[in-house]
């Protein structure tokens, strides 16, 4: 892509993982790019896997049914700086093809954890319960969500931008 090396991440991040700053590397999501296999809504304990983001690493969705998805027990860490935030972006952007216009490229990123909600898929689950998960929305290739667990993280999220995400 121009001047940038690519390294495309995997389908499923199955073990714990750090994205290093490299100069002139950008990562690659290509598709559903999973954080780890989703453990359930019941599941609790330990994160299994946990995918850390360095400060100033730039991540691309390829186009636009590819995204982030933080499966549910598992979690990202993805702290930048004021000076060095996280870029998660579309391939246009990275190119240079972008317009203030631009939107919609790609998925963008989702956190898919067990937190109650109340728009159960499952006929006569209760919300609020660990039978009431749902599909995300608009996705080729959806993934559950919801479960009983309000308190449960799905890590942390600070300096970084999301850019021309919003895929219809």
């Amino acid at each position: 892509v121009g001047s940038f090396r690519v390294c495309t991440l995997p389908s499923v991040i199955d073990k714990s993982i750090t994205l290093p700053k490299i100069a002139g590397l950008v990562y690659r999501i290509n598709g559903r790019v999973d954080v780890g296999t989703d453990k359930g809504a019941t599941t609790t304990g330990t994160t299994n896997t946990v995918l850390t983001i360095e400060p100033g690493v730039i991540l691309y969705g390829e186009s636009g049914p590819s995204w982030l998805n933080v499966t549910r027990g598992n979690s990202i860490q993805a702290v930048g700086t004021p000076t060095k935030p996280i870029i998660f972006t579309s391939r246009d952007n990275v190119q240079g093809l972008n317009t203030e216009n631009s939107s919609g490229q790609w998925g963008g990123v989702v956190l898919s954890g067990r937190a109650q909600i109340t728009d159960c898929a499952a006929t006569g689950a209760a919300p609020g319960t660990t039978a009431c998960e749902r599909q995300t929305e608009g996705a080729v290739d959806p993934a559950l969500y919801g479960g009983a667990n309000n308190s449960e993280s799905s890590g942390r999220m600070s300096y970084f931008q999301i850019r021309y995400s919003g895929y219809v």
